[in-house]
């Protein structure tokens, strides 16, 4: 495929594409030599391909090489669910072609047909307020069900599952099926679970309750880019894709925060700021004196990003010393571009993002104006192993390096309250 993308980008004029659209380019020019060069790949080199492309041109690939409509395979959909990791565009055609790789016997058209039909399920299934619902209409084959719980287009591609093992839906939205054993997921982004409770005390459903709603609430959106922004600029790529952060945070597989941020002009995030500030104003959270640097304003004594001078003040020491970091900190609370979300929304957003860490940093004897990459790296930095049961979801998080400071807090905690998961509950354990 290198030696493809490589002829093709010197020779017909691909360099001056952007690398997903000449990834594209090349693989459709020829659909099927296309699609043999990506499995003819290896793994590393495939999952970097992958990896650049944005989500329309993965799905215009996997509609060129997965051929016209089909039936699908009872074969080829159990295929797809066991390797289906999310719903994003990207993970789709990954697994087709892992699918395609393993069953090399089976249709493009039937392990196309099988990929659409597990993408819709997992989908839905993050939609749905009752997967169990959900899963018992696709094994009756109940399109009215399934159209009810969905649409018209997705009801009658899920009714093509209903001939896959119960367990099998389950297990491709980790869940267990009732009855068994709860199922054990992981995630590299174990620190998400850490910031759930600083990020749930920010009032965002009021502050944004007139914004314009497309797939998902605005406050959902905005809870989701602020979560990506406090993992760090690093971390957020991947950690935009991850299922598991998805559906704890009721992000549907399909949403992208591209579109979405675009409608966050000036005079909202101009709100959003002064919300926030009139907010953290009668926590208590503002010491009443900041100091100017790069063009911000920072609360001197609680390092938080406010509007303007309030009423003014020499810096003391401690802020003196912390300046040092502002820019690093400031880079830390930008999206990777692949986020989708631009560097202006980005910087209008980080006062908020800038609460949710200082509010988990407060709760750590010592640490509450370190810089962010040291907050960062000493207890976000951890994976988590989450079972997820009816009413409780269980989190057991890798040691960050500084797991005796976590320790001494409550910030880890057998049952914590987070109000979108509500009545599940929250436990994480260190």
């Amino acid at each position: 495929m290198n030696t493809l993308l490589q002829a093709r980008t010197t020779f017909e004029g691909l360099a001056l594409l952007p690398l997903s659209a000449a990834v594209r380019t090349a693989v459709l020019d020829e659909p099927a030599v296309g699609e043999l060069a990506l499995l003819r790949m290896s793994p590393p080199a495939r999952n970097s391909i992958l990896r650049s492309l944005s989500e329309a041109d993965a799905a215009r690939i996997l509609r060129g090489i997965g051929g016209p409509a089909s039936e699908p395979t009872k074969r080829a959909l159990i295929a797809c669910l066991e390797r289906i990791e999310g719903g994003s565009r990207v993970a789709a055609l990954r697994v087709y072609l892992a699918v395609r790789e393993a069953v090399p016997d089976e249709a493009a058209e039937t392990v196309g047909a099988a990929v659409a039909a597990v993408s819709a399920f997992v989908h839905a299934a993050a939609r749905v307020t009752n997967v169990a619902t959900l899963v018992q209409a696709v094994r009756r084959g109940d399109v009215a069900t399934l159209i009810r719980l969905t649409d018209a287009s997705v009801g009658q591609s899920l009714a093509r599952l209903k001939t896959v093992p119960e367990s099998a839906l389950y297990r491709a939205v980790g869940l267990a099926e009732p009855g068994a054993p709860a199922m054990q997921r992981t995630t590299p982004y174990g620190g998400a679970f850490l910031l759930l409770e600083s990020l749930a005390e920010i009032p965002l459903d009021d502050w944004c309750a007139d914004w314009p709603s497309g797939e998902i609430e605005p406050a959902q959106a905005l809870r989701w880019t602020l979560l990506l922004q406090s993992l760090g600029a690093s971390r957020s790529y991947g950690a935009s894709y991850d299922p598991i952060l998805r559906d704890l945070l009721m992000i549907p597989p399909t949403f992208e925060l591209r579109a979405w941020s675009r409608l966050l002009k000036d005079h909202r995030l101009a709100a959003l700021q002064n919300e926030l500030e009139r907010w953290q104003g009668a926590q208590g959270h503002l010491s009443g004196t900041c100091v100017e640097a790069e063009g911000i304003w920072i609360d001197d004594e609680q390092g938080l990003y406010v509007r303007g001078p309030g009423d003014g003040g020499e810096p003391n020491e401690e802020t003196l010393a912390r300046l040092k970091y502002l820019s690093s900190d400031r880079k830390y609370l930008r999206l990777d571009p692949r986020v989708g979300v631009s560097r202006r929304v980005a910087d209008g957003l980080a006062p908020v993002a800038m609460a949710v860490l200082r509010s988990f940093a407060w709760r750590l004897p010592g640490f509450g104006r370190t810089h962010l990459e040291h907050l960062s790296r000493n207890f976000l930095a951890c994976a988590a192993e989450v079972v997820r049961e009816e009413d409780m979801l269980h989190v057991s998080l890798t040691r960050p390096p500084l797991d005796l400071v976590l320790r001494m807090t409550r910030v880890a905690r057998a049952d914590i309250a987070i109000p979108w998961t509500s009545p599940q509950r929250l436990s994480i354990h260190l």
